[in-house]
């Protein structure tokens, strides 16, 4: 069953259906905000435009329909994928919701496996489509923070940066990226505290590590990050094409850049 660590709005008046879904999702992986009206999904999508990679919504709800809440958040945010949920609708069928946007339709009750193979259609679609992945950084040193920002932004990737462990955090939580690249030696908050956090809170999130000496020096540093789940490790100073080979192989291709 294919999984992700995407972020979800998923909106169903029924509590119950809410709770199931939500119950679906994240043991696929995904980090799910659920709301029971379309009011309030609206809000919380206008409050955060970029909070969220996918919207999973309802068809029938009282105030808003999921086309008419479709037909909004495409007005906010012309490229977020949408998934329509249904039952039975003389309303709406597949050929209906894709010419208004809609990226996938799923009839109820909603099965696991189905699911799952829909939300990644949709999304890996968005990527092939040009929608950049986003990474965070986070270093100390900007100008090796200049080199890494610079090089990921030219291979079409988004980019979120922090100069300690303590605000990446912090901005993971309020906006997590596809991937974290994270010096280690820092003020604030060192990149092996960072690490430990991250995927405490996290388990499935993309860290790679980097590090250019310390009291054990740079290996016995990388040593720990990898133990505590780093996928890859960099010696400073970095290689370029080694780095992106890793990026590549973690997160995919980036937006492609024509010069």
């Amino acid at each position: 069953v294919p999984t992700g660590t995407e972020r979800i709005l998923f909106v169903d008046d029924e509590e119950q259906i809410v709770q199931m879904v939500q119950q679906i999702l994240e043991s696929l992986g995904y980090h799910v905000t659920p709301r029971t009206s379309s009011v309030e999904a609206l809000e919380a999508f206008m409050a955060k435009p970029d909070g969220f990679d996918l919207i999973i919504t309802d068809m029938t709800m009282p105030n808003m329909t999921g086309a008419e809440l479709a037909l909004r958040l495409l007005k906010i945010r012309s490229d977020i994928p949408i998934i329509l949920c249904t039952g039975f609708s003389e309303l709406m069928d597949e050929n209906k919701a894709n010419a208004i946007g809609i990226r996938g339709y799923v009839m109820k009750p909603v099965i696991r496996d189905k699911i799952a193979g829909i939300i990644r259609e949709v999304l890996d679609g968005c990527r092939e489509k040009g929608i950049m992945a986003r990474i965070l950084i986070i270093d100390d040193d900007v100008q090796v923070l200049d080199m890494l920002r610079q090089t990921s932004e030219h291979e079409g990737y988004e980019v979120v940066d922090a100069t300690n462990g303590k605000e990446g955090i912090r901005l993971y939580r309020e906006n997590p990226a596809d991937l974290i690249i994270t010096d280690i030696i820092m003020p604030e908050k060192e990149g092996i505290e960072t690490i430990m956090e991250l995927k405490q809170d996290f388990p499935d999130v993309k860290i790679i590590a980097i590090s250019g000496g310390g009291r054990i020096g740079p290996k016995g540093y990388l040593s720990m990050a990898k133990k505590l789940g780093a996928r890859y490790t960099f010696s400073k100073p970095v290689e370029r094409e080694e780095l992106l080979a890793a990026v590549r192989e973690l997160i995919g291709g980036g937006k492609m850049n024509i010069e």
